[in-house]
């Protein structure tokens, strides 16, 4: 590489790192159309943040500017002209197709609003978002995580570029770069390689756990100026080889991208470090096609999602549709190339100007969102819309079921909902009396505990309480197992220890409300999903983030998921005898089949029957009528068959304990189903429909009841 013509002329073009980029986007494209076929295609997104931190060292290495203010005026006004108008070229439209088609696109809208200012990487985040899960794949907005990511860390590196003196030719430049960013990488790439054990949203999506990637893009450009040609030579594997690495590594599994992403990361370095050799003669990386595609690799990136994504709302994705998609992405990319991205990006403006358009373009989009999704949303879907609660399971609607929970005098289950399954507001004895129907002349309380599975037996508790005539009291947490044992349990925590004790005051003071007011005749239900607490294969059992869980013994000290189990199980026999001594009675609902095939049920509900997508048969006819064998669940030696092992030997110890099968309940001898005569069982893939509660769980809770009783 003539590292003098670089640093005389801005633009030295070289077509080895289009060609590069065309590799990056083709693979991400391929792996979005079929995971099958890619598994680990995403990792184009890793040679992207390689090149971008290559390539932005190269351009701030040239510039001669002696003005602080200058600089950074600069370097932000192409970024702008770079950026902000394909980006907005492309949120516009999306926002309004994805209304058209999806009943409640809020979180693609608020991904959108995010998106403009570089930060839904943030959000996506802070919604718990997993990328490789179907949720992200309805959002078109999804994949703008990685334009976050960038933009942050442009935001920060000028800044370590001009006052390390680097791009004022000091004498120790380099070294002052070299060391600040050297030591930025090695922080990085251990919040990764933390995170993605402990965290593993924040390892994707953080700048924090992704900068060292665009980081080694950075020193790959800084050590090629302090070596010669003869020390790249030696030092670098030839460019063939490069690509050869790069593609094994895309067909191995994403459960191993800790190792693939530094591997193509440090196979993407090795490509650059030495450009002459590597990528200047390379025939694959200079043919004139992947030069061409590599130029309009951010129109292909920002497109090809968003087609993917509304295609799964309407056309769906196939054989017989993939052409047709290829086709629009390539026809609306060029577009955005030919007609928005290059000429902006040509344009001569005064900077001033461009700080205007930029700002006030991201703006007034910003508005527009926030007020349509406000005001105009509703009026936009061309479907029918999904009722995803009641009135698609069975006889009566939401409201119905509400109003025979909750008292005449206060019927918001807003008021009374929120409070008691402890995700909002302050948690004390008062919230926690109104979680339910409390009338003093009854003949006792009924308890329902647990997670958030107690939100789903409201009904079956309402029915329950009506026939024996007691007061009906529900509350829990989300993702958190009673009684509490302090865990990580969910990616929706950050899993730190204060986290932890914050979750646990929050429950102290309503277990402390239980031991209180417990009164002889009481009942106690308490529901919950263990396998994702206790499963040993359960990690297996869905591709989420649901997997890196980590427990916590009494003394907040990590501990494996065996101990977890024992100390938990010790626990509840405390807290079962304890009722025992009160003269109440503990019913303990056993594990419910799950159907992990079910991730977006709203998306599901409606699946192939609006106008727009039941032509072309979107959903497999089988979807609608989801069956699994009953002993997949209930196998010797599986997660199912322990719990209901160890739960009836301890029924047989507690004379005040009743463990109920509910696969009694859903299923059959041989099988268990998501749907029986067209009413669906459950509202996603793991909690009952209301339906279910009312109509089947409370009814046969109650029979068990009766006899309970009479024991």
């Amino acid at each position: 590489m003539n590292l003098k013509t670089v640093k005389e002329n801005h633009s030295n073009y070289i077509k080895g790192i289009d060609g590069l980029r065309a590799i990056a986007v083709i693979v991400v494209i391929i792996n979005h159309f079929n995971k099958n076929i890619l598994s680990s295609g995403f990792l184009g997104v890793d040679i992207f943040f390689v090149i971008s931190g290559f390539v932005i060292t190269s351009s701030l290495s040239n510039t001669n500017e002696k003005n602080f203010f200058k600089f950074l005026v600069d370097f932000y006004s192409r970024r702008i002209k770079r950026l902000i108008p394909n980006l907005v070229f492309f949120i516009l439209p999306t926002v309004l197709l994805i209304s058209f088609f999806n009943p409640e696109p809020i979180i693609s809208l608020y991904t959108a609003m995010a998106s403009l200012f570089g930060l839904s990487n943030i959000f996506l985040f802070y919604t718990s978002t997993d990328y490789f899960g179907q949720a992200a794949e309805l959002n078109p907005f999804t994949h703008t995580w990685s334009l976050g990511v960038e933009e942050q860390f442009y935001l920060f590196y000028p800044l370590i570029i001009w006052f390390s003196g680097y791009s004022r030719n000091f004498k120790n430049g380099i070294k002052n770069l070299l060391f600040v960013i050297s030591f930025l990488f090695f922080a990085s790439l251990f919040s990764f390689y933390y995170f993605y054990w402990n965290n593993h949203p924040a390892s994707y999506f953080l700048i924090t756990s992704r900068c060292w990637e665009i980081i080694a893009g950075c020193i790959t450009f800084l050590i090629s100026k302090r070596i010669n040609k003869y020390y790249q030579n030696k030092i670098s594997i030839s460019s063939n080889i490069s690509l050869i690495l790069i593609f094994i590594n895309l067909f191995i599994p994403n459960n191993f991208s800790y190792i693939t992403t530094i591997m193509v990361v440090l196979i993407t370095c090795n490509l650059l470090i030495n450009i002459d050799q590597n990528l200047n003669k390379n025939l694959i990386l200079n043919n004139s096609i992947f030069v061409r595609i590599g130029k309009m690799s951010y129109s292909l990136y920002l497109w090809h999602w968003g087609i993917i994504s509304l295609s799964k709302w309407t056309i769906g994705m196939s054989v017989k549709t993939i052409p047709i998609q290829i086709i629009l992405i390539f026809l609306i990319s060029s577009f955005s190339y030919f007609y928005i991205e290059n000429p902006i990006r040509k344009v001569n403006i005064s900077k001033k100007n461009i700080y205007i358009a930029g700002f006030s373009s991201l703006g007034i989009i910003f508005i527009f969102i926030n007020n349509f999704q406000k005001k105009y949303l509703e009026y936009f879907y061309l479907g029918e819309k999904p009722q995803t609660n009641l009135s698609i399971y069975g006889k009566k609607t939401s409201e119905q079921y509400s109003q025979l929970i909750f008292k005449e005098s206060d019927k918001d289950p807003d008021k009374i909902c929120n409070p008691c399954h402890w995700t909002c507001g302050e948690i004390n004895s008062l919230t926690i009396s109104k979680c339910g129907n409390s009338n003093s002349y009854s003949k006792g309380n009924l308890w329902i505990l647990g997670d958030s599975h107690t939100s789903y037996l409201q009904p079956a508790g309402a029915y329950i309480a009506k026939k024996l005539d007691f007061n009906l009291f529900i509350f829990g947490k989300a993702g958190t197992i009673f009684p509490f044992t302090p865990s990580k349990v969910h990616e929706r925590y950050d899993g730190t220890l204060n986290n932890v004790n914050n979750l646990e005051n929050e429950q102290k003071v309503g277990y402390e409300y239980l031991l209180n007011n417990f009164k002889s005749r009481d009942i106690v239900i308490i529901s919950q999903r263990y396998p994702l607490y206790f499963g040993p294969d359960f990690e297996n059992y869905y591709d989420t983030n649901e997997k890196f869980i980590k427990y916590y013994d009494k003394n907040k000290q990590v501990i494996d998921r065996e101990r977890y189990y024992k100390f938990w199980f010790t626990e509840i026999k405390e807290f079962i005898e304890f009722a025992n001594s009160k003269s109440v009675k503990v019913i303990l609902i056993g594990p419910l089949p799950e159907f992990p095939e079910i991730y977006y049920r709203k998306n599901f509900s409606n699946c192939g029957k609006n106008w727009f997508n039941k032509p072309f048969n979107i959903c497999k006819p089988e979807e609608n009528k989801l069956s699994k064998s009953r002993l997949s669940f209930i196998k010797l030696g599986g997660i199912y068959q322990r719990f209901y092992d160890d739960f009836f030997l301890l029924e047989d110890k507690l004379s005040n304990l009743k463990v109920i099968n509910m696969f009694n309940f859903i299923c059959n001898i041989e099988n268990c189903n998501y749907s029986i005569n067209d009413i669906n069982l459950y509202s996603d893939h793991n909690h009952i429909s209301e339906y279910t509660s009312w109509e089947i769980f409370g009814p046969e809770i109650m029979n068990h009841i009766d006899k309970f009783i009479d024991r």
